[in-house]
């Protein structure tokens, strides 16, 4: 996992564009578009990290409602930390935000404070909304 959080390699398998990757690029760009990839999250924290997410997929035309996308994910961040082994995050929320499933990936070559039980910096966030009457994710 720490190789595969690494944000190069990251930055490297993103924006690779191999013929032999398109069929794959498709069907990953339904849930996560190229508007929804930042290469360099500028954070500090794991809130604001989620907040330049959030702004970064209102900007991009892609939330329903920014505040409460917002809202909920930082509820639900509230309840348990999504920071998990590795610098890796997975923030989360059912929202009536958005329409569709809509997921973001974010790097910060720095590393954001996490607030989960690991005390390693936060370098790759995978932020995913799902609409309230999803049936699942």
């Amino acid at each position: 996992l720490k190789k595969l959080a690494d944000p190069d390699t990251m930055a490297s398998a993103v924006s690779k564009s191999d013929a032999d990757k398109l069929q794959s690029d498709i069907k990953t760009a339904r849930f996560i578009p190229l508007e929804a990839v930042i290469m360099d999250l500028k954070a500090a924290t794991h809130t604001e990290a989620i907040h330049e997410i959030i702004e970064h997929l209102d900007k991009a035309g892609l939330l329903l409602n920014k505040q409460q996308c917002e809202n909920d994910v930082l509820k639900r961040e509230a309840v348990f930390s999504t920071c998990v082994a590795a610098g890796i995050a997975l923030p989360h929320a059912r929202t009536a935000g958005v329409k569709r499933l809509i997921s973001a990936i974010a790097i910060s070559r720095s590393g954001c404070a996490s607030t989960g039980a690991s005390a390693e910096a936060t370098k790759v966030f995978v932020l995913s909304l799902s609409p309230l009457d999803a049936g699942q994710p």
